[in-house]
């Protein structure tokens, strides 16, 4: 079920690991996506931040944790390609460019039907 979450090459220890992770979306983490439902070309860092500002969590590392998990184990949230293929990128609060994210059609649903 979640075979996505180990790479072919792994060790068969680190497949039956992969196959453990609870990957689930919990309220916390749909909070999150709703968050990003009214966000134009996000990166990670403006999610985070808006996550803080709407008191889903506290700190700014937390929201980061429940960005990646819902990036990288649950696969709801994915990079936003271009015409020409290239990943987009955005502007954090600081300036910095980072990389930009949407919801996947999954994440879209999780956020709007549960």
């Amino acid at each position: 079920m979640n075979e996505h979450l180990a790479r072919r090459t792994d060790p068969a220890t680190s497949k039956a690991a992969a196959k453990k992770v609870n990957t689930t979306v919990t309220e916390t983490h749909k909070q999150v996506l709703r968050i990003m439902l009214n966000m134009y070309n996000p990166t990670e860092d403006n999610v985070c931040e808006a996550a803080v500002d709407a008191g889903v969590v506290q700190r700014h590392e937390q929201a980061r944790r429940i960005v990646r998990t819902l990036r990288d184990k649950q696969l709801v949230i994915a990079a936003i390609d271009g015409e020409t293929g290239w990943q987009l990128s955005g502007r954090n609060s600081s300036g910095c460019v980072a990389l930009a994210w949407e919801l996947s059609y999954e994440g879209i649903c999780a956020a709007k039907y549960s």
